[in-house]
């Protein structure tokens, strides 16, 4: 697998092509629920992902790192046909420095993340 870049002008002519030199990945994760009572549903999980872009390969269009996810998130059942979800996700990844392919330039980037999810359901 072998992703690349390419721009083209309106002519057709490639005016940059830059392989990416991906490779094959791989993530492994847990969670757990819980079931607190007949309203509240707690859930929790953990997750690393492995970086499909090889040390050597960063580059500031694509500046990957591998990350861990940490995980939490709730059900409330306010009836048989309503509920709420709510859910929190922090993704940590670490902070890396890298030389762009055949320039002298040194990047920094970092990779965390914070998400956050609300849903309502309502079955019919």
């Amino acid at each position: 697998m072998n992703g690349y870049l390419r721009a083209t002008s309106p002519e057709g002519t490639e005016l940059l092509q830059k392989d990416e030199n991906f490779k094959s990945s791989w993530r492994v994760s847990v969670g757990a629920t819980h079931q607190l009572n007949d309203q509240w549903t707690l859930r929790g999980g953990l997750a690393y992902d492995k970086s499909p872009v090889p040390e050597e390969y960063r580059s500031i269009s694509i500046p990957d790192v591998d990350r861990t996810w940490y995980t939490l998130g709730a059900t409330y059942a306010y009836s048989q046909n309503l509920s709420f979800d709510a859910a929190f996700a922090f993704l940590d990844g670490s902070q890396v420095t890298f030389i762009e392919h055949d320039t002298p330039y040194e990047f920094t980037s970092g990779g965390d993340a914070y998400l956050l999810g609300l849903q309502m359901n309502y079955r019919f």
